[in-house]
């Protein structure tokens, strides 16, 4: 178990990211563990809440009547949390397959890394806990995993874990077992965590070569998806303050996870990058980069879980909207950055970093990929709950649908406004307001709020009840 007692520090405007760190800090009950027989799996299979802005899915777990029984829950306190498996479906008696076999449930395999560390192990802390155990593990997997990834790519991380995939089982299709053998979940992204959860990381740890290491910063720069931009800036400052900086794409599973192992300090961008913290020893300071005013609850659950000493750094000044994921992003040497190094008795950005971040050659980049982004998205985000990624948005629309010559119009016209703001301002927040209703390429940023928001907001719990007693009543 973690032995040492978590800390964090906030360089943050939002003041919404401490509490949410208190809630955090506080470990859920222990786990237990229940037994079912004659127990059917049923394979995942999606399903759209009504505004298409999320999703759930059906299946997992249940009784030979079809009572849902045991999935994947995201939330204790709701039930259409994103990404929740709560249900069961139907299925004719003659498609299920019978097996006279006692085996453990162990949960969900995710295709995104960030998912398969957090969610997926919220039942294997039972498996690493019984290393002599030999009955078989049977998961369910997530529709839309990339091709050939189940098969593939979970198992090193197992095999490190001390689990041999020959005791794995992805199931298919419907299958009845003799008995099935239910873990409780010790991970909750959107509520809590269970003292079990970090035992699973620690069984990695313990088959892990400890880097040399000691500050460790890990970089997106390299990623093939180009949605952070400056962070060149940032790896080249704290490489000169001695950091070894790791980009996954050129390294191996246990390289990555030796340097995050023996590292004394950690650095890195919100995100997949920043839950490898994960994997740290309890103790270890850990620098989380935030590119946007807001963070991720399973970021703090991280943090609280493992004992980290984490400072949480607002990092990026988005004059255009963002929120957390498929989203643009633009870092600076924000104010509450600066405070962050002098803080830690870290040396200045730099004058020559903190001038870079106004060059054209680096604001047009990071304009013209947010255009393609909402585009593409524009759809998705036409329904976003979010009023900082505002739903109608004129210049993405024009984007898409003007000629070249007029596209690098619109990027060289908006390429100078946010120019001209980020030279103004630091941390630009009172731009949201000025995201207003308007046209052509004047140097503003057109878009059109929402003002049925609110009212839209107060409607969602009401919706996501009636869509789960709607569930919940209907026939098996």
């Amino acid at each position: 178990m973690t032995s040492s007692a978590p800390t964090a520090e906030f360089f943050v405007s939002n003041e919404k990211v401490q509490t949410a760190w208190e809630d955090a800090r506080k470990p859920l009950p222990s786990a237990g563990v229940q037994s079912f027989d004659d127990a059917i799996l049923l394979p995942l299979r999606r399903k759209d809440t009504p505004d298409k802005l999320h999703y759930y899915y059906e299946g997992g777990l249940c009784d030979k009547d079809g009572v849902f029984l045991a999935g994947r829950r995201r939330s204790l306190d709701d039930d259409m949390a994103n990404l929740s498996m709560l249900w069961s479906y139907p299925v004719p008696p003659g498609e299920i397959e019978d097996r006279d076999e006692e085996v453990i449930f162990g949960g969900v395999i995710f295709s995104h890394w960030g998912h398969l560390i957090t969610d997926s192990t919220a039942r294997l802390w039972y498996v690493t806990a019984r290393p002599g155990d030999k009955r078989k593990i049977v998961l369910l997997e997530r529709p839309g995993n990339k091709a050939q990834w189940a098969s593939e790519d979970w198992k090193p991380l197992f095999a490190l874990a001390g689990i041999d995939a020959a005791r794995v089982e992805i199931v298919s299709r419907p299958t009845r077992f003799r008995r099935v053998v239910v873990p409780d979940e010790a991970y909750y992204p959107f509520s809590g965590f269970r003292p079990e959860w970090p035992t699973f990381f620690e069984a990695v740890r313990s088959r892990i070569t400890p880097s040399p290491h000691r500050k460790v910063y890990f970089s997106r720069t390299r990623c093939t998806r180009n949605d952070t931009f400056n962070e060149d800036l940032f790896e080249d400052y704290y490489r000169e303050q001695g950091f070894h900086v790791v980009h996954p794409e050129d390294c191996t599973l246990d390289e990555e996870l030796s340097c995050a192992a023996g590292a004394d300090e950690v650095v890195a961008t919100v995100g997949t990058l920043s839950h490898n913290f994960i994997f740290c020893k309890p103790g270890t300071k850990a620098t989380v980069l935030l590119r946007t005013p807001t963070i991720i609850q399973p970021q703090l659950l991280i943090g609280a879980a493992c004992g980290l000493r984490c400072s949480y750094v607002e990092a990026a000044a988005n004059v255009l909207p963002a929120h957390h994921s498929n989203c643009v992003y633009y870092l600076v040497p924000t104010l509450r950055f600066r405070k962050h190094l002098a803080a830690n008795g870290l040396p200045p950005f730099g004058k020559s970093r903190c001038d870079a971040v106004f060059l054209p050659d680096r604001v047009r980049p990071y304009v013209r990929q947010w255009f393609e982004t909402f585009a593409e998205r524009r759809g998705v985000f036409a329904k976003s709950s979010s009023p900082d990624v505002v739903a109608r948005a004129g210049l993405a629309d024009a984007y898409g649908s003007a000629d070249p010559d007029a596209r690098e119009k619109l990027v060289e016209g908006v390429a100078s406004f946010v120019a001209a703001e980020l030279r103004r301002k630091d941390e630009p927040a009172a731009l949201k307001k000025k995201l207003k209703a308007c046209s052509g390429t004047s140097g503003r940023t057109p878009f059109r709020f929402d003002p049925l928001y609110p009212l839209r907001l107060a409607w969602r719990p009401v919706r996501r009840r009636l869509l789960l007693w709607r569930n919940r009543t209907a026939p098996k």
